[in-house]
C-alpha cells in the first residue's frame, strides 16, 4: 500500500510537470524604440472661460504601434490657435544629452516682445522606452545644440540702461543634471545684426 501510493504520487508530481511545460512560455514584452516615432496632434486642455491655456500634451506613436504622450507647459497662458501663431508646438528632435539617440524639444512659443523662444525638452530613456522630461529646460532660449563641445547655449536679447545686448549661458551635463556653467553678454546693434543676416 505505501509502495502504491508513493507509486501515484510520483505519477501525479511528472503529470503535473508535464502539464507546467505544455504551457505557453511568458513573452518577454519589448521595449518601444526610438525609431520610426510619428508625431501625432498637439491637445490643450482649457484653463478658463475663454479657452486660454497653459497645459497641452502631445499625442506620438512608436514604430511597434505603441501610442505613448509627454505633457507641458506653455511660456504663458494664451489661446490654442495663437500658440502656434507665435512659433508654439514646433517639433525638433535633437540629441539634446549628446547619447547618440535623438531626443525632443517642443517650442513652447515666443516668450516677450524681442522673440525670444523658450523650448521643453525630452531626452529618450531607452532603458524604459519613453521620452523624460528635462527639468529645467525651459530656461533655455534658443538653444544651440554645440556637439563638438558637448553643451546646450542659451542666447537671448535683454535691455540693460537703454543698450540693448545679446547674453548668452552655457548648459553642460553635470552628474546626469543640466547646469548652467558660464554666462557672457556682448552689446549688439539690431540694425546691424539684421542686415549681416541679409546679406
Amino acid at each position: 500500500m505505501h509502495f502504491r501510493m508513493k507509486h501515484l504520487l510520483t505519477i501525479l508530481t511528472v503529470s503535473l510537470l508535464l502539464l507546467a511545460s505544455c504551457g505557453e512560455k511568458p513573452t518577454k514584452k519589448t521595449l518601444p524604440q526610438r525609431e520610426g516615432i510619428q508625431w501625432g496632434e498637439i491637445h490643450f486642455i482649457p484653463s478658463d472661460e475663454y479657452d486660454y491655456t497653459e497645459e497641452a500634451t502631445l499625442i506620438y506613436t512608436t514604430a511597434d504601434g505603441t501610442v505613448d504622450s509627454v505633457d507641458f507647459f506653455l511660456s504663458y497662458p494664451t489661446n490654442p490657435e495663437e500658440f502656434s501663431e507665435n512659433g508654439g508646438g514646433r517639433i525638433e528632435e535633437e540629441d539634446i544629452n549628446f547619447d547618440g539617440i535623438p531626443d525632443l524639444q517642443i517650442c513652447l512659443g515666443r516668450w516677450d516682445g524681442n522673440w525670444n523662444m523658450t523650448y521643453e525638452g525630452f531626452v529618450w530613456d531607452k532603458e524604459k522606452g519613453v521620452f523624460v522630461n528635462v527639468p529645467n529646460y525651459y530656461e533655455i532660449f534658443n538653444p544651440w545644440i554645440m556637439e563638438t563641445e558637448q553643451s546646450i547655449i542659451s542666447n537671448y536679447r535683454e535691455w540693460m540702461d537703454g543698450v540693448q545686448y545679446r547674453t548668452y549661458e552655457r548648459y553642460e551635463w553635470v552628474d546626469g543634471e543640466l547646469e548652467k556653467t558660464d554666462e557672457w553678454a556682448d552689446e549688439f546693434n539690431l540694425d546691424e545684426e539684421e542686415d549681416a543676416e541679409d546679406e
